[in-house]
């Protein structure tokens, strides 16, 4: 059997990312990826629906002027996808639409909430602030809703905040850490820091986010493409079944009937299913328990296709949510690329949390929430597609556990959104990628990549 430099388990974003770097470090690698679907891109593919080509999700890519993606695509890119700007973020509430308030005076103008919330917001984000560049240590175990509760906010603007927690982290105000508002996580230096200060004072946030022309799946196909010839292999509907340790090192992994050697293993899956896949006493029963308490939440994607236009700005929209809706987040991906829909048609992805108790009940009830946003929209509707996934490998909260990306087995390191607490979707799994490699450099596994 054939023994490889690497090998990576599992070929979404991330394992491919890392397969990607890897292959190109030391003067070429040859790396083995090996993937239990029949598809490559995990949740950052595209595909299409009667004649409408939907993302897994809708995708926004966020950080992309000098982000971790950024950063990757410069180093080991061949090919590079071609991006449109995101444009603005839009709030429906209450039945009127708003641009999202970014700055203090956008904040101060914010009239689809009480006036008294408006200055209540103010002081409480130049509290949070404050406490995020002094002492942010003391913020991050601290909710959101724990932060505000003694404020009195009406509850409409509760809704709103909840809403907006949700599109952060993708669970509740209730779970989502205040720290988490401003994302200090890369920045350093006292001057960087006043710098990031301005911009949340000052500046729209959203500049730097794009959406890839082609679909998401288009950055899957530029990183396969970019791959060098002849040194990556990858092998689909091959389920990892167990990682062979000797000795207290990775030799390789077995799909039941066959067997892969490599002295170095990153394993891309979901890390709370690593221990499924480890022989008994291979690792602390500690660190099992610790991947174990892994946690991360469902969502319902509804895409749209529809006879003609309803979201006609640059950008996409929070629809803040209800009693019976935790709110969506509306992407209309034609407005970025229209041969992604048929001619004269609109393609909007509707991005809910739900849980998993009854997918059809969420459905009715999602769109049902839909329609009460878009009153028209129903007698438009050409095509549905529901997508049910879990969106992140763990949910960003403010007791989730973040493995280390080296694990207790020498030549065994994790890599995905679940070992990563920067950003979200395919920016987090950059960021793990990028952090991931680091750790391999340092352990002597590759050359210097810098």
């Amino acid at each position: 059997m054939k023994k490889y430099d690497a090998i990576v388990v599992g070929a979404g974003i991330s394992g491919l990312l890392t397969a990607l770097a890897i292959s190109k470090s030391n003067g070429g690698k040859n790396v083995l990826i090996l993937e239990k679907e029949e598809h490559i891109g995990g949740a950052c593919r595209s595909y299409n629906v009667e004649g409408y080509t939907v993302d897994t999700g809708p995708h926004i890519i966020t950080q992309l002027n000098d982000g971790p993606l950024r950063e990757l695509m410069t180093r080991y890119f061949d090919v590079v996808p071609v991006f449109k700007p995101h444009g603005k973020y839009y709030v429906k509430i209450n039945g009127l639409t708003k641009e999202f308030p970014w700055t203090v005076t956008d904040w101060a103008q914010f009239d689809v909430i009480p006036l008294r919330d408006r200055i209540l917001i103010i002081q409480v984000l130049f509290s949070a602030l404050n406490a995020s560049l002094i002492t942010p240590k003391k913020l991050t175990g601290v909710s959101v809703y724990d932060y505000i509760k003694n404020y009195n906010f009406s509850e409409s603007t509760l809704r709103f905040i909840d809403t907006i927690a949700h599109f952060l982290t993708g669970t509740s105000m209730y779970d989502t850490s205040i720290f988490r508002i401003f994302d200090w996580s890369d920045t350093k230096g006292m001057q960087k820091k006043v710098t990031s200060l301005i911009n949340f004072l000052f500046r729209e946030g959203a500049r730097d986010q794009a959406y890839p022309v082609g679909g998401i799946g288009s950055i899957i196909d530029a990183v396969v493409s970019s791959f060098p010839d002849g040194r990556v292999d990858i092998e689909k509907n091959t389920e990892v079944k167990r990682i062979i340790i000797e000795n207290d090192s990775v030799r390789g992994v077995s799909d039941g009937e066959n067997e892969y050697y490599s002295n170095l293993v990153v394993y891309s899956g979901f890390v709370s299913e690593l221990p499924k896949i480890l022989d008994d006493g291979a690792i602390a029963t500690e660190y099992t328990d610790k991947l174990n308490s892994i946690t991360n939440v469902l969502s319902l994607t509804i895409w749209l296709g529809l006879k003609k236009k309803y979201l006609k700005n640059a950008g996409s929209e929070i629809l803040v949510g209800n009693s019976s809706c935790t709110g969506a987040w509306a992407v209309p991906v034609t407005n970025y690329d229209k041969n992604l829909a048929p001619p004269e048609r609109q393609l909007i992805g509707f991005l809910f949390k739900i849980d998993d108790k009854d997918i059809e009940s969420a459905k009715k009830r999602t769109m049902k929430f839909i329609c009460r946003h878009y009153p028209s929209i129903e007698r438009d509707i050409e095509m549905i597609h529901y997508q049910v996934m879990i969106p992140e490998k763990s949910v960003n909260n403010i007791n989730q556990i973040i493995p280390s990306h080296r694990t207790p087995i020498r030549g065994l390191y994790l890599v995905g959104t679940d070992t990563s607490k920067k950003s979200m979707g395919i920016t987090r799994a950059s960021y793990s990628v990028v952090e991931c490699l680091n750790v391999l450099e340092g352990d002597g596994f590759l050359s210097r990549l810098r």
